[in-house]
Protein backbone atom coordinates (compact mmCIF):
# COMPACT_ATOMS: atom_id res chain seq x y z
CA UNK A 1 0.00 0.00 0.00
CA UNK A 2 2.71 1.92 0.59
CA UNK A 3 3.83 1.93 -3.29
CA UNK A 4 3.51 4.96 -5.30
CA UNK A 5 1.84 2.45 -8.11
CA UNK A 6 -0.42 0.37 -5.31
CA UNK A 7 -3.43 2.14 -6.49
CA UNK A 8 -3.29 1.71 -10.26
CA UNK A 9 -2.06 -1.65 -10.00
CA UNK A 10 -4.95 -2.81 -7.86
CA UNK A 11 -7.64 -1.03 -9.98
CA UNK A 12 -5.97 -3.22 -12.57
CA UNK A 13 -6.21 -5.97 -10.82
CA UNK A 14 -9.89 -5.58 -10.14
CA UNK A 15 -10.45 -5.13 -14.14
CA UNK A 16 -8.49 -8.05 -15.00
CA UNK A 17 -10.54 -9.89 -12.39
CA UNK A 18 -13.76 -8.43 -14.74
CA UNK A 19 -12.60 -9.98 -17.92
CA UNK A 20 -11.75 -13.30 -16.62
CA UNK A 21 -15.08 -13.09 -14.77
CA UNK A 22 -16.81 -12.37 -18.33
CA UNK A 23 -14.22 -14.84 -20.31
CA UNK A 24 -15.82 -17.67 -17.86
CA UNK A 25 -19.17 -16.82 -17.83
CA UNK A 26 -19.57 -16.14 -22.32
CA UNK A 27 -17.45 -19.67 -21.77
CA UNK A 28 -20.54 -21.80 -20.02
CA UNK A 29 -22.89 -20.09 -22.13
CA UNK A 30 -20.77 -21.50 -24.86
CA UNK A 31 -20.49 -24.82 -23.86
CA UNK A 32 -24.31 -24.92 -22.66
CA UNK A 33 -25.46 -24.17 -26.04
CA UNK A 34 -23.00 -27.06 -27.62
CA UNK A 35 -24.62 -29.96 -25.33
CA UNK A 36 -28.17 -28.11 -26.59
CA UNK A 37 -27.08 -28.43 -30.08
CA UNK A 38 -25.42 -32.54 -29.27
CA UNK A 39 -28.72 -33.46 -27.10
CA UNK A 40 -30.98 -32.24 -29.97
CA UNK A 41 -28.32 -33.91 -32.73
CA UNK A 42 -28.81 -37.02 -30.49
CA UNK A 43 -32.37 -37.31 -30.42
CA UNK A 44 -32.03 -36.66 -34.86
CA UNK A 45 -33.13 -33.08 -34.86
CA UNK A 46 -36.78 -33.97 -34.69
CA UNK A 47 -37.08 -32.22 -31.01
CA UNK A 48 -36.32 -28.83 -30.36
CA UNK A 49 -33.73 -28.87 -27.87
CA UNK A 50 -31.59 -25.70 -29.02
CA UNK A 51 -33.79 -22.16 -27.58
CA UNK A 52 -33.42 -19.01 -26.25
CA UNK A 53 -33.23 -19.31 -22.49
CA UNK A 54 -32.66 -23.32 -22.03
CA UNK A 55 -30.10 -24.27 -20.12
CA UNK A 56 -29.04 -28.05 -19.61
CA UNK A 57 -28.93 -29.27 -16.14
CA UNK A 58 -28.41 -32.77 -15.78
CA UNK A 59 -28.99 -36.17 -17.37
CA UNK A 60 -28.33 -40.04 -16.28
CA UNK A 61 -29.63 -43.46 -17.60
CA UNK A 62 -32.53 -44.63 -16.11
CA UNK A 63 -34.09 -48.32 -15.92
CA UNK A 64 -37.91 -47.09 -16.57
CA UNK A 65 -40.94 -49.00 -15.24
CA UNK A 66 -44.84 -48.44 -15.48
CA UNK A 67 -47.14 -50.06 -13.36
CA UNK A 68 -43.83 -52.66 -12.18
CA UNK A 69 -43.42 -53.63 -15.42
CA UNK A 70 -39.75 -53.14 -16.35
CA UNK A 71 -39.90 -50.74 -19.84
CA UNK A 72 -36.28 -50.61 -20.02
CA UNK A 73 -33.01 -48.53 -20.78
CA UNK A 74 -34.23 -44.50 -21.05
CA UNK A 75 -32.20 -41.22 -20.81
CA UNK A 76 -33.96 -38.37 -18.40
CA UNK A 77 -32.56 -35.32 -19.03
CA UNK A 78 -33.39 -31.75 -16.99
CA UNK A 79 -33.29 -28.56 -18.39
CA UNK A 80 -34.50 -25.17 -16.83
CA UNK A 81 -37.68 -25.31 -18.33
CA UNK A 82 -38.29 -29.02 -19.80
CA UNK A 83 -37.46 -32.95 -18.72
CA UNK A 84 -37.19 -35.01 -21.52
CA UNK A 85 -37.27 -38.83 -21.27
CA UNK A 86 -35.21 -40.68 -24.73
CA UNK A 87 -35.61 -43.91 -25.33
CA UNK A 88 -32.14 -45.53 -27.08
CA UNK A 89 -32.38 -46.79 -30.71
CA UNK A 90 -30.54 -49.51 -30.67
CA UNK A 91 -30.17 -50.15 -34.67
CA UNK A 92 -28.82 -47.07 -35.67
CA UNK A 93 -25.48 -45.32 -34.53
CA UNK A 94 -24.18 -42.54 -36.48
CA UNK A 95 -20.11 -42.64 -36.75
CA UNK A 96 -17.96 -39.48 -35.44
CA UNK A 97 -14.28 -38.66 -36.39
CA UNK A 98 -11.43 -40.50 -34.50
CA UNK A 99 -13.53 -43.85 -34.22
CA UNK A 100 -16.13 -42.69 -31.28
CA UNK A 101 -19.98 -43.45 -31.96
CA UNK A 102 -23.06 -41.71 -30.62
CA UNK A 103 -26.17 -43.75 -29.86
CA UNK A 104 -29.29 -41.91 -31.12
CA UNK A 105 -32.24 -41.47 -28.81
CA UNK A 106 -36.23 -41.50 -29.77
CA UNK A 107 -38.25 -39.06 -27.27
CA UNK A 108 -40.75 -41.06 -25.43
CA UNK A 109 -41.88 -37.53 -23.01
CA UNK A 110 -41.48 -34.50 -22.73
CA UNK A 111 -42.54 -32.21 -20.07
CA UNK A 112 -42.88 -28.65 -19.28
CA UNK A 113 -41.36 -28.30 -15.82
CA UNK A 114 -43.71 -25.48 -14.85
CA UNK A 115 -46.21 -28.42 -15.27
CA UNK A 116 -44.98 -30.63 -13.13
CA UNK A 117 -45.31 -31.40 -9.50
CA UNK A 118 -42.81 -33.23 -7.52
CA UNK A 119 -43.40 -35.46 -4.54
CA UNK A 120 -42.00 -38.21 -2.52
CA UNK A 121 -43.75 -41.40 -2.13
CA UNK A 122 -42.75 -44.63 -0.24
CA UNK A 123 -42.01 -47.64 -2.67
CA UNK A 124 -44.66 -49.82 -2.49
CA UNK A 125 -42.73 -53.08 -0.31
CA UNK A 126 -41.55 -50.24 1.66
CA UNK A 127 -42.07 -50.25 5.28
Amino acid sequence: KGHSDWSTIHQASYMIEDVIVNINNERRIVLNNVKLIDIEAALGGKTKIFTPGRTFIAESDVQWNENQILLGARRVILFNDMLLVAKPKKSLRSFHLFGSSKVNFAVKEQFALSSLFLGCSSPPDAK
